[in-house]
């Protein structure tokens, strides 16, 4: 499908727009995520949507915090090292290990863009 304003939309990829050009419409029913729209063409109505899960701040301020206390600790068997909410697990983690990728999760834990859901310090 395209556009009138020529954007492929089969092929768009909504990560890469910007945050500042997200329009917020208001809270999901459960009220645990905001609802963003990025409006490719209002008058045809055609938008992306994103939610933005309300608690992934504070999630986020928390892994920071343990990951730098961790400096002075080692690794060691059952060691946390991440936590990630279970829409990111689902959406960008498991399709890749249910195919069989063994070393996806490893590969994304360790992969700058995703430092905000370790605890712990270093490279797995």
């Amino acid at each position: 499908m395209t556009s009138s304003s020529n954007i492929d939309l089969a092929q768009a990829d909504p990560s890469r727009i910007p945050d500042n050009l997200w329009e917020f419409q208001g809270y999901a029913d459960d009220g645990q995520s905001a609802i963003y729209y990025y409006w490719v063409d209002k008058t045809e109505g055609i938008y992306f949507q994103k939610k933005q899960f309300l608690q992934e701040n504070e999630l986020f301020k928390l892994n920071k915090f343990q990951r730098e206390e961790s400096e002075s600790k080692r690794f060691g068997d059952g060691q946390s090292v991440a936590r990630i909410p279970l829409n990111v697990f689902y959406r960008d983690i498991a399709p890749r290990v249910k195919d069989g990728d063994d070393e996806f999760m490893k590969w994304w834990l360790n992969h700058e863009d995703n430092v905000q859901y370790r605890n712990f310090r270093g490279k797995l």
